[in-house]
């Protein structure tokens, strides 16, 4: 999709969101009334000399460019780094925003996306040190094992991430044979989730895709 520029609708001059890559700024994400739009950094362009095929770069639908993207194009990544189905509608209901709402949801989770993006309020910094809540393991059934889920989002909020997807699934750093919840976009080492009466067989089916996607 060609890029848009700002000048055709969206208003650039209030950013919303920084988004960083492996802990670097890469560029804004904002919106204009009920549509989203992202730009890249004006030195991350320089740096890569207009190199659409940059390794930082969003993705392939959105390469590298000083232009700034228009809402389909940034829909397309920055919706699917949130959580889909009840747990995004609970979510959406305790901060008072619409689930579709994808820069308010982000900015107040997305410190801790899958793979190496993080989204925080604009000139919010990150911790200077990572922190921790230790679990144990009943402390982690529990909170899956819950009808309504409370404490499972008041873990997604603690942790500011957000996994995407259907099923429900945290992810915590593994020390010492102790676990511990990361706080404020904090470093983990593994994604948690539990099969349930939606997902029967869940764990079952992941322990057999794990070695076959080790093998590929």
């Amino acid at each position: 999709m060609t890029p848009r520029r700002a000048a055709d609708r969206d208003d650039v001059s209030a950013p919303k969101l920084d988004v960083t890559l492996r802990n670097a700024t890469s560029g804004t994400l904002g919106e204009s009334g009920p549509d989203v739009w992202y730009c890249y950094d004006g030195d991350v362009v320089e740096q890569d000399h207009g190199d659409a095929l940059s390794p930082r770069a969003r993705s392939v639908r959105l390469p590298l460019t000083a232009a700034t993207y228009g809402h389909a194009a940034t829909l397309a990544f920055f919706d699917n780094l949130l959580l889909e189905s009840d747990t995004r509608s609970e979510l959406a209901r305790v901060n008072q925003r619409d689930s579709a709402d994808v820069s308010g949801l982000l900015g107040r989770v997305g410190a801790e996306c899958a793979g190496a993006v993080s989204i925080r309020p604009l000139g919010a910094p990150a911790p200077a040190t990572d922190t921790y809540r230790q679990f144990s393991q009943l402390e982690i059934d529990a909170l899956f094992d819950e009808r309504h889920g409370e404490r499972f989002l008041q873990a997604i909020m603690d942790s500011q991430q957000v996994m995407s997807g259907v099923q429900r699934k945290l992810v915590f750093r593994s020390h010492a044979d102790t676990w511990y919840l990361p706080l404020s976009g904090a470093a983990s080492t593994h994604i948690v989730k539990r099969s349930s009466g939606r997902y029967d067989g869940l764990v079952a089916n992941e322990l057999a895709c794990s070695p076959i996607a080790g093998r590929l």
